[in-house]
C-alpha cells in the first residue's frame, strides 16, 4: 500500500533540480519523474568520463539535455513542488525567451494544441554554453575597479545548427555493470549558424545545454529514462 501511494504520488508532483555553482549561479530546472529516477541513478552509481574533466547530465523539457562540469558544483538538491500543470515546463535560467523573444505569440498560441503532442513550443537555442571564463579587473573609479565579465560575456548561444555538425561527446552504456559513461574528446567542435567551425575545450566549459538528439539517439534516450522498448 505504501508503494502504490509512493507511486500515485510521483506521478503528480512536478519535480526541481535546484544547482549551485561556485561562481553563485544557481540554476533549476524541472524534470520529469523519469528524468529525475535516471539522474539520481546516475550519482548514486558515480558515473564518470574517460576525459578528466568530467560532466553530469540530465534530461530536461523540449527535448534537451543538460551537462554541468562536475569542477563548478558546490550542490545539488532535489526538491518537488505541487503540480503546475500536466507536465514538467521548460524553466528560463539562461532569459532566452527575454533576449530573443518569441516571432509571433499569437500564432503560438492559435497552433499550440496542434504542437502539444509532438515538437518544441518553444523557440529555443539549439545549444547554450556557459563558459569558465575568468572575470576582468574593471575599473569604475579611479582607483577603484571592480570584477566584470567582460564584453563577451559568459554564456553563448547558437541556433539554427545541425545534428551532423556537432561533434565531442558521445555516450555509452553498459549492461553488465548498469553504468553510463560519457565519452568526450579534448574540444567541443560544432559549426554555428554562420557556417564558422568552433572547438571549445571542454575544460573551459562549465555547462552545455543542447538539442538532445545531437548527441544522443532515441534508442539511447529511452534506455536512459528506463522506458521499455520494442
Amino acid at each position: 500500500m505504501k508503494n502504490n501511494s509512493k507511486n500515485d504520488f510521483e506521478q503528480i508532483i512536478s519535480y526541481t533540480i535546484r544547482i549551485e555553482l561556485k561562481d553563485g549561479t544557481i540554476l533549476h530546472y524541472m524534470i520529469s519523474p523519469e528524468s529525475k529516477k535516471a539522474f539520481e541513478n546516475q550519482l548514486l552509481n558515480d558515473a564518470v568520463s574517460v576525459y578528466d574533466k568530467s560532466f553530469l547530465w540530465f534530461y530536461i523539457p523540449e527535448d534537451r539535455l543538460v551537462l554541468i562540469n562536475e569542477k563548478d558544483i558546490i550542490r545539488i538538491t532535489f526538491c518537488f513542488e505541487a503540480p503546475m500543470s500536466g507536465k514538467a515546463e521548460y524553466f528560463d535560467n539562461f532569459k532566452v525567451l527575454e533576449k530573443f523573444p518569441q516571432e509571433n505569440e499569437m500564432e503560438e498560441e492559435e497552433e499550440e494544441n496542434e504542437m502539444e503532442d509532438s515538437g518544441s513550443k518553444l523557440d529555443l537555442p539549439e545549444l547554450i554554453i556557459k563558459h569558465r571564463r575568468e572575470k576582468e579587473d574593471s575599473e569604475i573609479v579611479k582607483g577603484v575597479t571592480m570584477k566584470t565579465e567582460g564584453f563577451y560575456g559568459n554564456v553563448s548561444y547558437y541556433f539554427d545548427m545541425s545534428e551532423n555538425q556537432v561533434s565531442g561527446l558521445d555516450f555509452d552504456y553498459y549492461d553488465d555493470e548498469e553504468e553510463w559513461v560519457l565519452l568526450a574528446s579534448k574540444y567541443f567542435q560544432f559549426i554555428d549558424e554562420d557556417g564558422e567551425d568552433n572547438f571549445m575545450p571542454h575544460k573551459n566549459l562549465s555547462l552545455i545545454e543542447i538539442k538532445r538528439s545531437f548527441i544522443m539517439p532515441d534508442e539511447q534516450l529511452d534506455l536512459y529514462l528506463g522506458r521499455k522498448t520494442g
